[in-house]
């Protein structure tokens, strides 16, 4: 099944639980939390998810309006917040925060650019 964050929520009321076994989450780093949580309804504690995205992309700091929606959390998406918890979890949650460092998608001076100014020159064409 693939749909977008907003008819996984609809479809809560039609899939019978158990039924997904793994989820992938794409542009987790893009999207406000509430709405990455909304297939996670669909999820059990056998469910394997992946939540997959780029936190130096543009992210919801841009989609989140106002002082008090910024001020509890909703400037970050679920992923960000993920990664800084594994971050501070030790060394085997750690383990499961990768970053992919080959990019295929574009001209190797332009990735220079990027990797130079928002990974720590990491990134290789």
């Amino acid at each position: 099944v693939v749909t977008t964050f907003l008819t996984a929520l609809r479809m809560s009321d039609f899939i019978p639980p158990n039924f997904f076994t793994h989820m992938l989450i794409d542009e987790g780093a893009q999207a406000r939390e509430p709405e990455c949580i909304a297939p996670l309804c669909m999820a059990n504690k056998n469910t394997r998810i992946v939540i997959v995205g780029d936190s130096k992309q543009v992210g919801p700091k841009l989609l989140v309006l106002g002082k008090i929606p910024v001020e509890n959390g909703l400037g970050d998406s679920l992923l960000e917040r993920l990664h800084v918890t594994y971050q501070k979890s030790g060394t085997t949650a750690r383990k499961y925060a990768v970053t992919l460092r080959n990019n295929y998608r574009c001209h190797a001076d332009l990735l220079k650019l990027s990797s130079d100014l928002f990974y720590e020159a990491s990134l290789k064409p």
